[in-house]
């Protein structure tokens, strides 16, 4: 038996590892909050929001590479390296899913 998040979790990595934040929007729910990882003071709330910050974090963040995927259910963390102006970064994304997988 699969979780509702399974189909999700699979084309949230497509769409990061092609830099698709169209893509990646679709993937979240109505109610989506992103946490900034430098500080909880930067709250990004809705789709429209987190769709415009996705996009312009691709415009910068290149090459992401999914190495570690870990979670089950309605929890997961990717781990994965990327670029930015040609410097190598490795991030982490913790990712919690609703009722519905999204």
């Amino acid at each position: 038996m699969t979780h509702p998040a399974d189909r999700t979790a699979v084309a949230w990595r497509a769409a990061i590892e092609s830099g698709d934040a169209a893509a990646a929007t679709a993937c979240l729910a109505p109610d989506v909050q992103v946490i900034s990882p430098l500080t909880a003071e930067f709250r990004f709330s809705g789709l429209a929001q987190v769709g415009d910050m996705l996009a312009a974090a691709y415009e910068v963040i290149k090459d992401i590479r999914v190495h570690t995927e870990v979670g089950t259910g309605d929890t997961r963390a990717l781990f994965f390296y990327a670029s930015v102006a040609g410097q190598p970064l490795e991030e982490a994304q913790l990712l919690r899913f609703d009722e519905a997988g999204r």
